[in-house]
């Protein structure tokens, strides 16, 4: 019965430190050995696809609705193949202004991707980048487009193969997609791997958010002077919109010029 809180306008907010996201980048990489070398209990694709998305979260400013299914939004639905232009190292994504935008991605970010590609040899362009594993959501998508008694009777007959690798072997053989991960379902991720990798960020959260990664992005090229490159890298309409999201980065180097200056 107590009063709910005032709101004071103040947004929680975090950056991604450079020490963190390096610790998490080294953590996931080594993921990918463990899974290959059967040290771990994580499947190689899936490793595969999870430095993947720390690596395109960490380089391309992408918001998490860009990238991964929003279950409240049919429109996204998650990064396609076919979004991803390897030769002129950028994404198509769906903007927050309800429009396709560009999004560019580095060339760390290009070898990750690349060697994801590989790994998971899409049957198709239309094949999401980042795939749920999430059985059910798997089994409803064929579902969809097979007879569900159909899919019951080949998972009764699958003999020593487990279900989820029935599933696989129904999406790829009639090129049927999967559903992309959901951003609850990449929240999740990165709780997990911020434990795991021992990482324990300042501020409110105690796991590295998925905005943290783009605001970290556009603070450190906004910090190195490259304001115009930050507004370009985060797709913002204007340069005022940069300018306000990082105005407690603009203050903390207006105190440190007066420490300079009197100091």
């Amino acid at each position: 019965m107590d009063p709910l809180p005032e709101d004071d306008g103040r947004r929680k907010r975090q950056y991604w430190s450079q020490e963190d996201r390096e610790t998490l980048l080294e953590y996931v990489t080594k993921r990918v050995d463990m899974a290959l070398e059967r040290t771990i209990r994580t499947d190689v694709e899936t490793a595969f696809r999870d430095r993947a998305i720390i690596a395109m979260l960490d380089g391309t400013g992408a918001r998490g609705a860009e990238l991964f299914a929003d279950s409240k939004d049919d429109k996204r639905n998650g990064l396609r193949w076919s979004d991803v232009d390897f030769d002129e190292r950028l994404i198509e994504v769906y903007g927050k202004s309800r429009e396709y935008e560009q999004a560019p991605f580095p060339a760390s970010v290009h070898d990750v991707l690349k060697r994801w590609y590989r790994v998971q040899e899409p049957p198709t362009e239309a094949w999401p980048v980042f795939p749920t594993g999430h059985y059910g959501s798997k089994k409803r998508a064929l579902e969809d487009v097979l007879v569900a008694d159909r899919v019951d009777a080949t998972l009764k007959e699958r003999g020593d193969q487990g279900k989820t690798a029935v599933l696989d072997r129904l999406h790829r053989e009639h090129e049927v997609p999967p559903p992309s991960i959901s951003k609850e379902g990449v929240r999740r991720l990165l709780k997990r791997l911020t434990n795991e990798a021992g990482i324990d960020p300042d501020g409110e959260y105690d796991y590295l958010t998925l905005h943290g990664a783009r605001r970290a992005l556009g603070r450190d090229l906004y910090t190195s002077g490259m304001s115009e490159k930050a507004q370009e890298a985060l797709r913002h309409n204007s340069i005022e919109t940069t300018h306000e999201a990082y105005a407690d980065v603009k203050m903390k180097d207006v105190s440190d010029s007066i420490d300079d200056v009197r100091g």
